[in-house]
């Protein structure tokens, strides 16, 4: 008797067991290789969509609605994905290792600090070089393997620790009826307890959250198992203000590397962040074309459209956001060369005419805005919108 693996995960579905096996059938026998765990495809989505101040803005381009793409093929949309998805995989093992390395412990890789010697005659610290495989990890474009358990070295005490990670990695073509099969996760967990009892067992955020429900039990008959804010805090010893330093450094540090590199491969990941504000844009402008507001409203209007165009124009050509702090004068001061040498320094002048005129008529109600000046200053807003949606969103409409 022989059943398909879709088969056979849809004959355990309807007993209401909530795990699925990878089969074999050989010889008339059905021969069971491995556990798998099942998750609803909806509910991992949803998981992506929360806060980990771990990942970044990572997680967000994961879970982008396909309408920001700019492609026309699946072949493209699927190089996509992969290059964001080997950074995910690879930001969890840089942030433990740039976690270790941070705290006052200072824990390297074994092998980075019994090996430091060969680097430059020992001109290169252990430090150093776990800095230099942490920034590899979060630049590289592939998924890095990584062995699950590693042993680090406190550079100070030469005390050692193995560290484990445990965390759901969607096998590949697992998709069936919308849910995704992974490794068990319980069932890995207790391989790695058993393995070596000195085993320190971190779960990785996401997986932690969707498993808690399996890993729980687990902390009773095992004291080694913990999610990254446990092991940080519990068990390196690490202060409260201590990692809240540490994980406003890798935010300031590493995840603007990760951002930078994945601007520069792919520019509308810079539209996307901003869709929110384009679409303020785009109904100001028509707001603009109505003629129905009130003459202040209108004012208003120009310059909150201008000021939202430069603040994009900023993430466009700096690769940063601009504080909000700072007004349109100044935004257009900081993009005077880039403006220049994309939009020629006609536009520029205009865009000061407006930012001026505007500021103006608003903080001295007594000015009389002539009709000239009101067409010319809707008229130029209008243009430099066309201008920067020709530039930036590559439409010529």
């Amino acid at each position: 008797m022989s059943f398909s693996f879709q088969a056979f995960g849809l004959h355990i579905r309807i007993l209401n067991i909530q795990k699925t096996y990878k089969v074999c059938h050989k010889g008339g026998e059905i021969m069971i290789f491995e556990e798998f765990g099942v998750i609803e495809l909806e509910k991992y989505l949803e998981e992506l969509k929360r806060d980990y101040p771990i990942y970044g803005d990572v997680l967000k381009w994961l879970t982008m609605d396909v309408k920001y793409l700019p492609y026309g093929t699946l072949m493209e949309v699927s190089l996509f994905y992969r290059y964001v998805e080997a950074v995910f995989h690879n930001m969890f093992p840089a942030y433990l290792s740039f976690a270790l390395l941070k705290g006052p412990n200072r824990y390297v890789l074994s092998d980075f600090y019994e090996n430091s010697e060969d680097y430059g005659n020992g001109s290169e610290s252990p430090e150093n070089i776990a800095e230099d495989f942490i920034k590899y990890l979060l630049e590289s474009m592939d998924k890095e393997h990584i062995d699950d358990c590693n042993e680090y070295i406190n550079t100070a005490t030469k005390e050692r620790i193995t560290v484990c990670v445990v965390r759901i990695t969607p096998l590949p073509m697992s998709v069936y009826e919308r849910e995704l099969t992974y490794d068990e996760v319980s069932t890995k967990i207790e391989k790695l307890s058993q393995e070596n009892k000195k085993n320190v067992i971190v779960i990785e955020p996401i997986t932690y959250h969707l498993c808690k429900r399996d890993i729980e039990p687990l902390r009773d008959k095992y004291e080694n198992i913990y999610s990254i804010e446990e092991f940080l805090h519990n068990f390196i010893g690490l202060s409260n203000d201590e990692i809240e330093n540490i994980n406003n450094d890798w935010s300031s540090n590493f995840e603007k590397e990760v951002k930078k590199k994945l601007y520069q491969r792919f520019e509308f990941l810079r539209l996307y962040e901003h869709s929110e504000r384009i679409n303020s844009i785009n109904r100001l402008i028509k707001d603009l074309d109505s003629c129905k507001s009130s003459e202040r409203t209108t004012i208003l209007i120009i310059r909150q459209s201008i000021e939202e165009m430069l603040r994009v124009l900023h993430s466009w050509y700096k690769h940063t956001n601009a504080p909000e702090s700072h007004t349109a004068g100044m935004l257009l001061h900081e993009l005077e060369i880039p403006i220049k040498d994309s939009f020629g320094e006609d536009t520029y002048n205009d865009l000061n005419y407006i930012i001026e005129k505007a500021n103006k008529l608003i903080h001295d109600p007594s000015l009389v805005w002539d009709e000239y000046d009101k067409i010319k200053m809707i008229e130029k807003t209008k243009l430099i919108y066309k201008l920067f949606k020709k530039e930036v969103l590559h439409d010529e409409s």
